[in-house]
C-alpha cells in the first residue's frame, strides 16, 4: 500500500528516505537519532496481521461506536469524528501511528533518553496487553541496540 499514490513510493521507501535525511542532519549538526522509525520497521516485520484500510463505501456501513477490524499493525486506525455537519463520521488515518505505535514510540524514547532496557518499562495502558507491551518494548530495545 502506498502512503500517498502521488508520491510514487511505499512505506519502506518513505522509511528509507526519512532515515537518509535524519542521518544527513545528524551528521551535519552532531545530533543523535532516536530510532523510532527503525523500531516501527522491526515490529512491522514481525507482525503477521497487517492493517488493511476499508474502501470509503464500506466505511458507510458502520454505526457508532462500531469500527472496522484494526489488525495488529502499529500504523493505521479508524475513529469516529464529528464533522461540520454535526454528525459523526467514521474516519481513517492510514499513515500515522495508532495506540500500539504510540506506545512503541514512548518505549523507544524512554529507553533511549534514560539509558534503560525493555525490562525497565513497567507501564502498559489498559488497551495493550502485558505480553504485547513486552513485545513492543523488546522491539524498541532491539531498534536502539541495532540502529546504525
Amino acid at each position: 500500500m502506498l502512503p500517498n499514490p502521488k508520491w510514487g513510493f511505499d512505506q519502506n521507501g518513505m522509511y528509507e528516505r526519512l532515515t537518509d535525511n535524519y542521518r544527513t542532519l545528524a551528521k551535519k549538526y552532531g545530533f543523535r537519532i532516536i530510532p523510532t522509525g527503525f523500531a516501527v520497521q522491526i515490529v512491522r516485520g514481525k507482525t503477521v496481521d497487517k492493517f488493511v484500510p476499508c474502501a470509503p463505501a464500506e466505511l458507510k456501513s458502520f454505526n457508532p461506536p462500531d469500527l472496522p477490524k484494526q489488525a495488529g499493525d502499529i500504523v493505521g486506525k479508524f475513529y469516529w469524528m464529528k464533522h461540520r455537519d454535526g454528525k459523526l463520521h467514521l474516519d481513517r488515518d492510514t499513515i500515522h501511528l495508532n495506540r500500539r505505535g504510540e506506545y512503541l514510540q514512548g518505549c523507544v524514547w524512554y529507553m533511549f533518553l534514560f539509558n534503560r532496557t525493555a525490562a525497565d518499562v513497567k507501564f502498559a495502558p489498559p488497551s495493550i496487553s502485558n505480553p504485547d507491551a513486552q513485545f513492543l518494548a523488546e522491539c524498541g530495545e532491539k531498534a536502539i541496540r541495532d540502529f546504525k
